[in-house]
């Protein structure tokens, strides 16, 4: 291989994509992190929680999101598709389309007036799965990597008609670039990673599930009901007269797992026994009174601690689990609850029962890109959908690799061990040529902090989504902590961990002129890192820097007393200031 190439390919920036990016980089290799939507992350940042652990899943997602934006030697390449790949293992030339986002990325600030101005409401929103709407310039949520807001040219009123263009009068910066184009670039790479993860279909995809009630949802849809930064604001409640829920269903196998409907897909989807246990002790979290009800024909928990995860959901939070295949569901139109029509394994016949809310854990499948990337490659599909296990050998040996939910149906934590696995197999193949094309990180000056100089003190109280937000009161301990000797500045946010907070606190060292920083969020673990790395773009000394963990030591030890919960964590704090 004598042109060999230093760089790699990484096709989708979901979990399993990101986890490459990040391990090549660190071994030496140039990567090009293409994705088709206009923000990495994936799946898994639309998720509330993860199992077996119950983290938030952005706590654990968004210090990767940051990682990725902030390497110089990961190039990521957003609303982005490739287009075509031609040559042979070790240097291929790769056709990369970027779609025109019409704003231009190295002037936007993020600071949203464009999205506040707009005049057309009332769009879907695909990160929220429908259940909230937004405007013709968008930014997918808060904490999207890039942080950079584009216009929707379907539903633009000057893209298609050439009236309104209030966003671009708006834009002190000047962003707004209506006549933007689709920008070809040309590549050259040594090795190819597919990781373009899965599509979940929708309720109204499955006649006899859906109907006409919007109080049955798709798992993914119910993610976002229970996320803090979703439609409801973490909040459960049904669409329709917006009240709580009595008793939820959770119902398997919509979908997946059937070999009589050919709409419907052969394979278990993998994750659905674990995701619907989590998703009812989310739900118990949130109310111990609504009942939980997980419908299944048999529980498939297979790696590490599920069984016991399934067990604790059983056991400590009384999620009940009904050995029965539902078939069909109905809306009651005399009390409007669900009567849900299923086939009583134990009893051996037809029971009917009804909740208030149903959630489908429908199939997942490989996305449409990953299979015209098979077309370009020129490889085909098994009877289930996926490249076989002998093709996959094959592509290896020509430098090209497959990933996460592109391999086969697993988790994200199967999808993370892949991801790294890959990411070793390519540095042995181009061992070669490491550390030929890569940049080093470049930091401003520290900023001068003398013994006898006065603690100016910032303070970021996390709210964590719900996790810290929902037990302790964020906001009396920002008002108590305002009050504490040295502290310049104090506020509370979402997600301390997010591309938005890290700019935001590199804003307030600035302004207030701080010395010192605190953040209290979550573990220490695996977030001090991101912190401290934050404070050296700021042109802080990292180790003027303390991580109070509020979370671990607090909201979850305390979740059944609020206020003893929020004494200690002002009292946590002041111990951090002192």
């Amino acid at each position: 291989m004598s042109n060999l190439q230093s760089s790699v390919l990484v096709i989708g920036g979901g979990i399993s994509g990101m986890q490459v990016s990040l391990d090549l980089s660190k071994l030496g290799f140039k990567v090009y992190l293409v994705e088709i939507k206009p923000t990495i992350g994936g799946t898994m940042a639309q998720l509330d929680k993860i199992y077996p652990t119950l983290d938030c899943s952005l706590c654990i997602l968004a210090p990767k999101m940051v990682d990725i934006y902030r390497n110089p030697n990961i190039e990521l390449f957003s609303y982005s598709f490739v287009k075509n790949i031609s040559g042979s293992a070790g240097d291929y030339t790769i056709t990369i389309i970027k779609k025109p986002r019409y704003i231009k990325e190295d002037l936007c600030t993020g600071c949203g007036d464009c999205g506040e101005i707009c005049s057309v409401r009332g769009i879907p929103s695909e990160f929220d799965t429908h259940l909230k709407t937004r405007g013709a310039i968008y930014i997918p949520f808060p904490s999207s990597v890039p942080p950079i807001y584009l216009i929707d040219e379907s539903k633009c009123l000057y893209l298609n008609y050439k009236i309104c263009g209030l966003c671009a009068k708006a834009c002190n910066a000047e962003a707004i670039d209506f006549l933007q184009k689709p920008k070809e670039i040309n590549l050259k790479v040594g090795a190819i990673v597919i990781a373009t993860g899965h599509n979940q279909e929708m309720p109204d995809v499955y006649d006899s599930f859906s109907g006409s009630s919007p109080n049955v949802f798709s798992s993914m849809q119910f993610e976002r009901l229970l996320s803090a930064n979703g439609p409801t604001g973490g909040q459960i409640i049904r669409l329709d007269d917006k009240k709580h829920p009595h008793s939820i269903a959770f119902i398997q196998c919509v979908g997946s797992r059937d070999v009589h409907h050919p709409e419907c897909k052969k394979y278990c989807s993998a994750i659905c026994c674990m995701n619907s246990a989590k998703e009812a002790i989310v739900v118990k979290e949130h109310d111990p009174n609504i009942e939980c009800y997980i419908f299944n024909t048999e529980i498939r928990a297979k790696g590490k601690n599920f069984y016991e995860f399934i067990e604790k959901s059983k056991n400590e939070y009384n999620v009940k689990y009904v050995n029965g295949h539902v078939s069909s569901i109905k809306e009651n139109l005399d009390n409007g609850k669900l009567k849900l029509y299923y086939e009583d394994i134990d009893k051996g016949k037809v029971g009917i029962f009804e909740v208030d809310m149903a959630i489908l854990a429908s199939a997942l499948s490989p996305t449409p890109s990953y299979y015209e990337l098979l077309r370009q490659l020129n490889v085909g599909c098994n009877n289930l959908g996926y490249i076989g296990e002998t093709d996959i050998i094959l592509l290896e040996k020509k430098n090209i690799f497959v990933t996460g939910y592109s391999r086969k149906p697993n988790d994200i934590q199967m999808a993370v061990v892949e991801g790294s696995a890959c990411a070793a197999k390519i540095s042995e193949k181009l061992d070669s040529v490491r550390f030929q094309n890569i940049k080093k990180l470049k930091y401003p000056p520290e900023i001068p902090v003398k013994p006898e100089d006065e603690p100016r003190v910032g303070i970021l109280v996390c709210q964590c989504g719900l996790n810290i937000g929902g037990i302790v009161n964020v906001s009396e301990v920002v008002e108590y902590v305002s009050k504490l000797p040295y502290v310049a500045h104090v506020e509370e946010n979402m997600y301390s961990c997010s591309s938005d907070s890290q700019e935001r606190i590199k804003e307030i060292i600035l302004k207030y002129n701080l010395n010192r920083f605190i953040v209290a969020s979550c573990t220490p673990r695996t977030h001090e890192q991101l912190f401290k790395n934050t404070l050296r773009e700021a042109g802080l000394n990292p180790f003027l820097f303390e991580l109070v963990n509020i979370r671990n030591q607090d909201s979850w030890v305390h979740q059944n007393e609020p206020k003893k919960a929020t004494k200690k964590a002002c009292d946590l704090i002041r111990m951090y200031l002192a």
